[in-house]
């Protein structure tokens, strides 16, 4: 995948995180492994070209798969808003397997073990 501008990045990371995050209620792993990567490489992109803070507009997403990953992406800069969004996510039971994953992300974050893809340390 080769990633030419940071609104084509944005346009990957909007896909593959509603996508990850479905295939995660359904099982579907292979589907969801594929989107994961996808996801990865647009954030390294896009942090690369110093555009993290572009995340922030989907902090209020409606799709509950791209929101949790804005706030995960975003705890670096903007850490009291992700962890907000993320508090919100864990204390609804209805995202399931998100809601786990947000509080599970909080707790990581808490206790810095959180490694980002474009950190030295990031496994695929």
């Amino acid at each position: 995948m080769n990633i030419k501008s940071i609104e084509e990045a944005l346009s990957i990371i909007e896909e593959s995180a509603s996508i990850h995050a479905k295939t995660m209620e359904t099982g579907d792993y292979k589907v969801g492994n594929k989107h994961f990567a996808r996801k990865m490489k647009a954030l390294v992109y896009v942090y690369k070209q110093g555009h993290l803070a572009d995340l922030e507009k989907y902090l209020t997403n409606e799709d509950i798969g791209i929101r949790s990953f804005a706030a995960w992406a975003l705890l670096p800069i903007m850490e009291e808003r992700s962890k907000d969004v993320l508090q919100e996510i864990a204390g609804n039971d209805t995202y399931r397997i998100t809601a786990f994953n947000a509080e599970m992300t909080l707790k990581l974050w808490g206790d810095g073990e959180i490694i980002f893809p474009y950190q030295e340390g990031w496994h695929w």
